[in-house]
């Protein structure tokens, strides 16, 4: 499946960057508000337990959530993320690894069983090598390191265009009409409200997908607004 391949290569080069990861770099905040980036590592690491757990309860029959609640999620991110960052850092890699691990032993039949998600409910199994792709391209970048919303793969970002800009006219401030265009690939996206004149919003691919990725920070400087302020956007998923 190309969407695990995906999640090889993100997993391999995220692990290359906590290569001499410091505690006082876990204990840094992060761009997630109330979090520091070992809060963010732990959510990476309990990620990849909770996809783990509900492919084994598919390959079982089982229709499971990734959590047992959202009490329980928190109190294991809150429990880890003050840990020593070598910890932490061991911690995401065998995580990773028990994660493909469980993959590969999957039979066919089992990638097309539900889960139980906590927004979409039942999906299929199948969705999650994608989400777990997102996971460690946006929670890498998060961490407010060297590694940002510009250095996103190609792939990556056009992935996330692709399943974030027909949306967004839903997110959208009520009656505001939006266009959009990517400046390095030439695309261009419009929305919202018919009639009137659209804010319209430029820059590079990477920048727009931070945008509507709810990332508005590390992106704003790259972006360009006419006939108005960047929207705030609802948030997405």
């Amino acid at each position: 499946m190309e969407q695990i391949e995906n999640v090889r290569d993100a997993t391999r080069r995220l692990l290359a960057g906590l290569a001499g990861l410091s505690d006082a770099d876990v204990a840094r905040p992060s761009l997630c508000p109330g979090w520091t980036a070992g809060h963010v590592l732990t959510h990476v690491a309990r990620n990849a337990d909770g996809l783990r757990r509900v492919a084994a309860g598919a390959d079982r029959g089982e229709v499971l959530s990734p959590y047992t609640s959202v009490e329980a999620r928190e109190k294991d991110i809150e429990a880890g993320a003050a840990r020593p960052a070598a910890d932490i850092a061991a911690d995401v890699a065998e995580s990773a690894r028990r994660l493909d691990e469980t993959w590969q032993a999957l039979g066919g039949a089992a990638w097309d069983r539900p889960l139980l998600h906590h927004r979409r409910g039942q999906i299929p199994l199948r969705d999650t090598p994608v989400m777990r792709w997102r996971e460690i391209e946006v929670h890498r970048a998060d961490l407010a390191g060297d590694y940002g919303p510009a250095d996103w793969p190609a792939p990556f970002v056009a992935h996330l265009l692709d399943g974030m800009a027909g949306s967004v006219a839903g997110r959208l401030p009520s009656g505001a009409a939006l266009a959009m265009h990517a400046t390095d690939t030439g695309e261009r996206w419009a929305c919202g409200a018919a009639g009137g004149q659209p804010v319209t919003v430029s820059g590079p691919a990477w920048a727009l997908a931070a945008w509507l990725m709810g990332r508005a920070e590390p992106a704003r400087s790259a972006l360009s607004v006419t006939t108005g302020e960047l929207p705030v956007l609802a948030p997405w998923g």
